[in-house]
């Protein structure tokens, strides 16, 4: 039986008691936070908890916390038999509840689902990597805005009780609706809505996670599902508003056999060798930064120009393989006071720096946000680490957009485009060079990581910049490919930054 990342059906209809996780999920049992909510104590009325006003924070598909309704809580008898499930589960707890209860609640509510959602991105890799991650990101947000305005509107208490002991620490929260509940069905309905084959696994795992709540004893059934319906509602919502309409599925005007019109004529790759063509991309539907054309970096250098061929002779002699002392995935600590400088003399293994960056940004960008909402414990404040993960991706898919719609204007090759004898680390990829993609994708979630921890400012931009030179070590960019990168990333986190000063949540 899987006990460490999943658990079985069995386990979750023992742990939940008679309520069962699948009441818990289609509603066949009512909840509160106490058997009768009319006994609230005055303490209870002056402790509004961790961030009272998040309700009012600016959403970004919802037009506001309370757009989607959420009815009251149950009362008098239900709300009895609510609190008997939690003891019921809570009595039933064994060491493997307790593992369980332990996974769903590390780090703030998105934690896991982050998780999944990644996992899911590695076993199925597409041209729309950032919308799925962004996209889940802003319904948990939203849904946990809005989880929070009916969590001040009701105020409700958490389960008690004197046979109730809780397995973890009690949230500083009312209880209904469940944060957990919002952030679980936000990202079953967004991730459903990309994979749909694996709504039913989906499903199941929220279903865990639900348990995982009523036996710890910090939620009861009711809540759970109230905030599982908010969540689920808010995931369509995004569905419709973006995943829908953004502009993904915008069929290419052009004959694919045909080279893109344009450009210098350096960029050799028909359409139809790219894959996905990946003019498209620059034509999505931004979420802040509107006309993307603003953005566009100044012209690179001409070919056949002094410049372009100082570039080509920097790559083409740059020395990536004269480490080989080093296995290329030799990994290195992270250093809190930030990466060298590129070329600094510092001592940095460049294969094996191109290769950590290599991967899909995105994954680099979960992991430092992970990081920091644990070490500024803010997985003990939903709110603020459910907008630490939608800001950072705004800003990342933002780039990807502006920094595709650059690229296809300007068509430059890569290096081997320009002199094949180059050695790379790897194959090139069949996508414009300027700007460079990586460069410009993990910039802008950099500088909004900045902007949302300070203290750490550096360390972001230092990962950034050294990402960005990577391009150039492993061969497959040009050095005005990354520094445009660079200097768009940064200009569309600024203006996500500006968002985020005036989302009500200062």
């Amino acid at each position: 039986m899987e006990t460490q990342g999943g658990m079985s059906r069995r386990w979750a209809l023992k742990t939940a008691g008679a309520a069962g996780a699948a009441a818990i999920m289609t509603g066949a049992g009512a909840g509160a936070a106490h058997a009768d909510e009319s006994r609230r104590g005055d303490g209870h009325r002056r402790d509004r908890g961790v961030e009272p006003t998040a309700g009012t924070w600016k959403t970004w598909v919802l037009s506001s916390g309370t757009e989607i309704p959420v009815k009251p809580p149950p009362r008098g008898q239900a709300a009895r038999r609510d609190l008997d499930a939690v003891l019921r589960a809570a009595a039933a707890r064994t060491d493997e509840t307790l593992e369980q209860i332990s996974f769903w609640d590390t780090g703030s509510p998105g934690f896991r689902w982050n998780q999944i959602g990644a996992q899911l991105l590695v076993a199925n890799p597409a041209p729309d990597t950032f919308r799925v991650v962004t996209y889940l990101n802003l319904a948990i947000y939203d849904a946990t805005i809005a989880a929070w305005a009916w969590k001040q509107h009701y105020r409700r208490q958490r389960p008690s009780g004197e046979r109730l002991r809780t397995a973890v620490d009690t949230p500083r929260s009312p209880s209904y609706p469940s944060e957990h509940g919002a952030a679980a069905g936000a990202a079953v309905g967004v991730l459903s809505h990309f994979y749909p084959d694996q709504a039913a696994a989906l499903a199941e795992r929220a279903a865990e996670h639900a348990a995982s709540r009523v036996a710890a004893g910090v939620e009861h059934p009711s809540d759970f599902k109230a905030g599982y319906a908010l969540g689920r509602a808010v995931g369509a919502k995004v569905a419709r508003a973006r995943i829908d309409g953004d502009g993904f599925d915008k069929p290419y005007r052009g004959d694919p056999d045909v080279p893109y019109p344009g450009g210098d004529g350096s960029y050799p790759v028909l359409p139809k060798d790219e894959g996905y063509i990946q003019l498209v991309i620059g034509e999505w539907k931004p979420l802040l930064i509107g006309d993307v054309t603003a953005f566009r970096s100044p012209p690179p250098p001409a070919k056949g120009s002094a410049e372009r061929a100082a570039e080509v002779a920097e790559v083409k002699n740059y020395p990536r393989r004269k480490q080989a002392d080093f296995a290329e995935l030799f990994f290195w600590a992270q250093d809190p006071a930030g990466r060298p400088e590129p070329d600094s003399g510092a001592f940095v293994n460049a294969a094996q720096a191109a290769f950590y960056y290599a991967v899909d940004v995105a994954f680099i960008v979960l992991e430092d946000i992970n990081q920091k909402i644990h070490e500024y414990k803010l997985d003990a404040n939903p709110p603020r680490a459910a907008r630490t993960y939608a800001l950072t991706f705004a800003a990342m898919l933002d780039a990807y957009i502006a920094c595709w719609n650059a690229k296809y204007h300007y068509l430059v090759g890569r290096p081997i485009h320009f002199d094949p004898t180059i050695d790379t680390l790897w194959t090139t990829y069949p996508v414009a060079a300027y700007p460079s993609g990586h460069s410009c994708n993990l910039t802008a979630p950099a500088t909004v990581l900045g902007y949302l921890f300070p203290r750490d400012a550096h360390y972001f931009l230092s990962r950034a910049k050294e990402n960005a030179a990577s391009r150039l070590w492993a061969g497959i960019h040009f050095r005005s490919d990354f520094e445009a990168g660079v200097a768009m990333g940064q200009e569309v986190g600024r203006a996500v930054i500006e968002h985020a000063k005036a989302d009500g949540s200062s």
